[in-house]
């Protein structure tokens, strides 16, 4: 039995983040309050294969945002997967592999992001 949280789990947390204190100086914010006063609703999502990265690139796509969808190129049939899902909520999705710590790298990434968001 795996002990990896679902992405259903994730997306949950997302969503309902337990991790903020309750108080009267942090306020969760409305669903959907962060991402709907964006102009350009692209982003980039580094880690995106799989677990937490999967899952905020999932729930920006929910929110309607076209994703970049990127990760080390040995993960890149879960890169691939997650594409298909967003691509079948009927937006646009693009896998950039690459290594967010090397910079030629993250330029790629960030190049291959700019090119699919022009492209739309």
């Amino acid at each position: 039995m795996s002990t990896r949280p679902s992405t259903a789990l994730l997306l949950r947390a997302i969503q309902r983040p337990s991790f903020l204190p309750h108080s009267s100086v942090i306020s969760r914010p409305q669903r959907g309050f962060a991402t709907s006063k964006v102009a350009f609703k692209s982003a980039i999502v580094t880690g995106a294969g799989q677990g937490i990265g999967k899952a905020i690139a999932l729930r920006l796509a929910h929110d309607g945002f076209d994703i970049c969808v990127n990760d080390l190129e040995v993960n890149s049939t879960m890169v691939k997967n997650v594409v298909h899902e967003i691509e079948v909520l009927g937006l646009k999705a693009v896998a950039a592999y690459g290594d967010v710590s090397k910079l030629p790298e993250m330029e790629t990434i960030v190049g291959t992001s700019e090119i699919a968001r022009r492209t739309s």
